[in-house]
Formats: C-alpha cells, sequence, structure tokens
C-alpha cells in the first residue's frame, strides 16, 4: 500500500470511529422536544438542530488534532468554509473534508430513522472517497477512488462490485426482459427542494406517469438504489458536501447521473437523476 492510500485509510478509520462515539449524541437529541432540541430556520426554511451544529463542530475539532493540515467544508459553519474554488484545484495537496453530519433533519427531527452522515475526501480538484452511513439502521456505504463499494450492515461487510457497460452488452434474456416491463421505483427528494428550483412541473410528470413514486429523499434514497431496491433517485437543490461522496459512491458501484436536463454533471450539485444507465436511458426516452 502506498503513501497516499494510506493516509485515506487512516482518515477511512476515523470516519468510522468518530461515527461510533457519537452515536450517543443522536440518542441525546432524539428524545428531546422542539425547545430543547434548539431548532432554527435557515434563509432557505429548512430547519436545523443542535445536533446538526454540535456533530459539524465536534467533527471540525477531533480533524484539526488529529490531521490539522485538512480543511472542512460543510453545510452548518459556512463562515469557516475554504473557498469553493479550491475544492477543484488540480495543484492543491491538502486533504478537503466535505461534509453532511446530519443529512435528513426534517426526518431526524420527527423521529423517522432515515437521516444520516455524508463524508467525502477531495484531493488535487478531484473526489478519492466517499462515505455515506445511516445509524438508526446500521447501515454503511463507502468507496475509495479505484475501489469497489463497500457496504456495511448487521457486521458483515459486502462488496458492490463496479458494474460496467460491456457487461450489460447483449446479455438480455427472457427474465430480463420481462423485468424491463416491470414498473420503476422512483424515490425523490423534498416538495419544497422542487417547488425552490422551479422544478415542480418535473415532480408532477413523475407522480402521474407509469411507476411507483415515494417521496423518500436524503441520504436513504440513494442507500436504496445502491441495494437495487429503487431504480432512480431524483434530487433538486442538492449541495456540494451532499453530493460528493455519493458522486463517488456512486460512480463506483457503476451508476450513473445527469441533470434534469440530461445533461452531464458539472460539478456535483443541483438538480441530479441518478440511477444505472439503462434505467436513465429509459427515463429520458431513448432506445
Amino acid at each position: 500500500m502506498n503513501s497516499f492510500k494510506k493516509e485515506l485509510e487512516k482518515r477511512h478509520h476515523f470516519v468510522l470511529k468518530f461515527i461510533q462515539d457519537h452515536l450517543e449524541i443522536w440518542e441525546k437529541y432524539k428524545q428531546t422536544q422542539e425547545k430543547s432540541l434548539g431548532v432554527e430556520y435557515k434563509e432557505d426554511q429548512s430547519i436545523v438542530t443542535l445536533c446538526d451544529q454540535e456533530l459539524e463542530r465536534n467533527f471540525r475539532t477531533q480533524i484539526h488534532d488529529h490531521f490539522p493540515e485538512d480543511l472542512v467544508y460543510g453545510e452548518e459553519f459556512l463562515q469557516e468554509n475554504p473557498k469553493e474554488d479550491l475544492l477543484w484545484k488540480t495543484s492543491s495537496k491538502q486533504f478537503i473534508w466535505t461534509i453532511d453530519t446530519l443529512d435528513g433533519t426534517s426526518s431526524f427531527f420527527y423521529s423517522v430513522p432515515l437521516f444520516g452522515s455524508l463524508y467525502g475526501l477531495i484531493y488535487e480538484g478531484k473526489v478519492v472517497y466517499g462515505l455515506a452511513c445511516l445509524p438508526a439502521l446500521k447501515e454503511y456505504f463507502w468507496a475509495f477512488e479505484d475501489s469497489p463499494v463497500y457496504y456495511l450492515a448487521e457486521e458483515n461487510i459486502q462488496e458492490i462490485k463496479v458494474i460496467s457497460s460491456s457487461d450489460k452488452k447483449d446479455k438480455k434474456d427472457k427474465n430480463e426482459e420481462k423485468s424491463d416491463k416491470k414498473k420503476m421505483l422512483i424515490v425523490y427528494s423534498s416538495v419544497e427542494s422542487f417547488k425552490k428550483t422551479h422544478q415542480f412541473h418535473l415532480l408532477t410528470k413523475l407522480l402521474e406517469g407509469p411507476h411507483v413514486v415515494r417521496s423518500w429523499g436524503d441520504v436513504f434514497a440513494y442507500s436504496l438504489l445502491l441495494k437495487n431496491k429503487a431504480s432512480l433517485v431524483v434530487d433538486a437543490d442538492l449541495k456540494l458536501w451532499d453530493f460528493i461522496p455519493l458522486s463517488l459512491i456512486l460512480k463506483q458501484a457503476g451508476f450513473s447521473y445527469r441533470t434534469f436536463e440530461n445533461t452531464t454533471v458539472s460539478r456535483p450539485e443541483g438538480n441530479i437523476i441518478s440511477g444505472s444507465q439503462k434505467d436513465l436511458s429509459n427515463f429520458f426516452g431513448k432506445e
């Protein structure tokens, strides 16, 4: 193992330990009422809790203690983030973390166990590591650059193999042809995010279409996709800290993603549809 991979492994184990060490924080806040939870509303009217802030503050502090040269780009303390252009600077020799320590705050606040955490690492302008976890469900997904996706559940680790396009060519059998005709399960993010980005017409189109459509958003939606339970995730108004970790995990698992306009995603943010290349092509009406 070369020195760069060793540095990645050290940071991966740091994240796993950080999550385990902070499980009690989830429990502490999970039982509290709205007042003691310290709910605030951001400019976009999304909620933020003391749990969001405590987790991110602790992460930033521990990164400073363990990896003082690393930078952190997170959701809750924007004034402490490095400039966004630095994330994509190919000459940068610093590890830059992108973090959303509580993804799915509304789910957490209403005691729906579909919230999670997202951690990504950028080096020399490219994403080299991503981890997504759902602590209440005890599920973890992670990937390194040029590695399979690892899935941990119930103390068992499985590899989600990379699916190459050549593996799919000319392999249609009768069972596959039948499955093609089945309705897809499409999951989407909050209604508010579609309204905010003026994409409500797409949501209406989804709901009126022939497929099964459910509003299971945030990191849980991508866990369904990675486990081949859902066919597509339609997500509006994604931020960099949301999608940077997921972009690598999806890529290494063989999935693709496109903008709502069916164009290439230039940066991992915005309005994005994720799924297999085949399901994306079907969704956008291609043969």
